[in-house]
């Protein structure tokens, strides 16, 4: 039997119609588009309550929530917009207000089924063909845009505030290079109340100390969740779609190997079904992943 078939990913762009909407929206002042947006809160139904997200018109959505994340996940959807090799929502207009937690984001709906939803419906063989999906994409978005020349920041350039590093979240800062950053991310290598450090700094001192590590664009938050599959899950089983990555919030300039860390840090046990299909997804960082679990199970110290 032939393997199922991936087809490139598609060119990202809005379609005739909202382009002449946006055209007519983006030349209003902010606060007639605030105003529609404040409309829309109250006439549009939220397809996934309870989140703050509701279906417009014109094959958009509307998107409310903190000016910090909101204004992130615009931004990297502009820094995507001239990007070919990722599927994913395109921008169609951000609007802040003056309360920090309320800003408006639109962008296009993807119409399908979110891949958590159709979890148990998915064969082995659907499971490899999801692996060899984002592998494709993630190897794009990797090679895409790593450089050496770019401070550790969110994708709006400002400072980290990642659920994975809770410890710097109510401080949020840029980190000068790859090392500096992973001192932060796994803590404790020169603490006393670490008692396993001694055994751990083998492991992760030569993680932490690598030099010319790149950093590249990440989604930071890479699950089931965040996954649609455009179009259902029988079209992409018959190879004309591509999963799309939604929900681009914790995205930055991080270090490559930072969307495999964050696809697994809420995994529990190291031999569930999505902690092995992520060490299939980013094959280049399976060193990174094993280390990880390493501080994670014996460090003692709780980032859930």
């Amino acid at each position: 039997m032939d393997e199922p078939f991936l087809p490139p990913v598609p060119r990202i762009r809005l379609t005739l119609t909202q382009k002449l909407l946006h055209a007519l929206l983006v030349n209003l002042p902010k606060f007639c588009r605030r105003t529609v947006y404040d409309f829309c809160l109250k006439i549009c139904r939220k397809p996934y309550p309870p989140l703050p997200i509701y279906r417009l018109p014109f094959g958009l959505v509307l998107k409310v929530g903190s000016t910090n994340g909101i204004k992130n996940e615009a931004c990297a959807l502009k820094l995507l917009q001239n990007f070919r090799g990722v599927n994913h929502p395109a921008l169609f207009d951000y609007v802040p207000t003056r309360d920090p937690n309320k800003s408006y984001m639109v962008s296009t709906w993807i119409s399908g089924d979110c891949i958590l939803d159709v979890w148990d419906s998915l064969s082995d063989t659907d499971k490899g063909m999801v692996v060899k999906d984002l592998q494709g994409q993630c190897k794009a978005l990797r090679h895409g845009t790593q450089t050496l020349d770019r401070v550790i920041s969110n994708a709006a350039g400002g400072g980290v505030a990642d659920f994975r590093v809770p410890w710097i979240s109510d401080k949020p800062r840029t980190f000068a290079d790859c090392r500096e950053f992973g001192q932060e991310v796994w803590i404790g290598m020169d603490h006393d109340m670490v008692p396993a450090r001694v055994a751990l700094r083998p492991i992760m001192l030569p993680i932490i100390n690598r030099s010319n590590v790149p950093v590249s664009l990440c989604h930071g938050d890479i699950a089931p969740k965040n996954m649609i599959f455009p179009g259902g899950l029988k079209d992409w089983r018959a190879g004309r779609t591509r999963i799309c990555l939604i929900d681009w919030e914790q995205a930055g300039w991080m270090p490559v190997y930072w969307d495999a860390l964050k696809a697994t840090w809420m995994e529990l046990e190291r031999d569930t079904e999505w902690f092995e299909m992520a060490r299939h997804i980013f094959p280049e960082d399976r060193d990174i992943l094993d280390a990880d679990w390493e501080w994670r199970s014996r460090s003692g110290i709780t980032i859930i």
